[in-house]
């Protein structure tokens, strides 16, 4: 008997407060006074993360069954819950301030969230309605390129797929994710991540990006969460769009957050690379995005006190850089199993180079004019607009934000070059 929408709603829930659950452990094994203070989303960001990490360490032992990837989500509901309770419990200096009689320390109330509510209940209506959407499949793409491999993986416990090259681009975290969805799930069910998991992720972190607000921006806050959520329509096959845009986006606040660090350890880079493989490993571009991002923000930072940051920095780029290649390894050994080929090559795509590069044979400036429109789409335009925002209200995000929206423009121009052939 195929399930039913509220067994399917509820094991998407399961797997959200999972996904919270690693992301928490995570944050509290580094104990890192940058990251202590994280939202559920950018926990959450993480946490997905950790479970494609985890998924892809069982597929190299063929273990990535529906018994070995529900482990992996009781495991990450099962930290959550502990997590919880901890938050339930009052300290033991708060029980014995109460035993002795002294008031509870008075707090000013912030009615901030309020101007959320809306935005908010978007992002729950896209969420909800995303678990079952049986009509809105591409029937060329989406069955050759994303729905055949998580019902392989849930029947082999791997992914051996020596022909495609949809399977070498990816990395096939998206698979791993999907997977764990149809454990429950029919394929139908596949919009569940990129537009449920990834509107309740992208509301998430906007709000995380701008809590430092001020109280009279906090209507301009409300709309552009509100634009940003609501911007992203429903596209009609499953690729994982929206999910990559978030998790660039959680690697972009925890660079931030450490931007002012003179720490040369290991540890504080854990995070932002574990985040930068779960972003890889659904599609390679999202790493050309990130690293040109980190690197834009390196040479600002070089340019501003070159002396003193230059170890620093080149000492952290390839700390990041191993730290990622390790959590990918794993993904990249199935890859070689499958195909001998560890990892595809980055600008070599899986689309003929006219389809890919957007070539239209008129000439460079209606290929740049076609390549620079991308930036007029709604949805692009929408989170240009919040990111410029960011320098109008002061939020810590904001040398960050100049280095992505720097290596946006740049790719574009680059691309545009790259389309004519310059």
């Amino acid at each position: 008997m195929s399930p039913n929408y509220s067994d399917i709603f509820l094991w998407a829930i399961f797997l959200f407060l999972s996904y919270i659950g690693y992301g928490a452990a995570v944050v509290r094994l580094l104990n890192r006074a940058e990251f202590n203070d994280f939202g559920w989303a950018a926990k959450a960001a993480v946490g997905m993360c950790v479970s494609i990490v985890l998924g892809s360490a069982l597929m190299v032992f063929k273990a990535a069954t529906p018994v070995g990837l529900t482990s992996v989500a009781v495991m990450g509901f099962g930290l959550t819950s502990c997590f919880f309770y901890l938050e339930l419990t009052p300290p033991p200096i708060s029980t014995s301030n109460k035993r002795k009689g002294k008031p509870p320390v008075a707090k000013k109330a912030n009615y901030a969230w309020l101007f959320l509510v809306i935005p908010g209940a978007f992002a729950l209506l896209t969420f909800a309605t995303s678990v079952y959407w049986p009509f809105q499949y591409d029937p060329n793409d989406d069955w050759v390129a994303y729905l055949t491999f998580p019902e392989k993986i849930l029947q082999t416990g791997t992914l051996i797929e020596p022909f495609s090259q949809r399977r070498i681009f990816s990395l096939c975290g998206q698979s791993v994710l999907l997977a764990q969805i149809m454990i429950v799930a029919k394929p139908e069910s596949a919009h569940l991540l990129d537009r449920g998991f990834g509107a309740i992720l992208l509301f998430g972190l906007l709000v995380e990006a701008t809590k430092q607000t001020t109280p009279r921006w906090q209507w301009m806050r409300a709309l552009v969460v509100l634009a940003a959520v609501t911007v992203s329509v429903p596209r009609i096959n499953t690729s994982s769009t929206l999910i990559g845009v978030c998790l660039i986006f959680a690697f972009f606040l925890e660079i931030s957050r450490i931007q002012n660090t003179k720490d040369l350890g290991w540890k504080i880079w854990i995070l932002p690379a574990l985040v930068l493989a779960g972003a890889s490993s659904l599609r390679f571009t999202y790493a050309i995005a990130c690293a040109g991002a980190v690197g834009l923000w390196f040479i600002l930072r070089l340019i501003k006190n070159f002396s003193e940051d230059r170890k620093f920095l080149l000492q952290s780029y390839f700390k990041i850089g191993l730290l990622t290649f390790v959590f990918l390894a794993p993904l990249m050994a199935v890859s070689w199993e499958s195909s001998q080929t560890p990892i595809y090559p980055l600008m070599a795509g899986n689309l003929m180079p006219d389809v890919q590069f957007v070539k239209t044979g008129m000439g460079f400036f209606e290929d740049a004019q076609t390549v620079l429109g991308f930036f007029l789409m709604p949805e692009v335009a929408t989170m240009i607009f919040g990111m410029s925002l960011i320098f109008l209200l002061q939020c810590q995000t904001q040398r960050m934000a100049g280095a992505a929206a720097g290596v946006g423009i740049s790719l574009a121009v680059l691309i545009a070059f790259n389309t004519t052939g310059t």
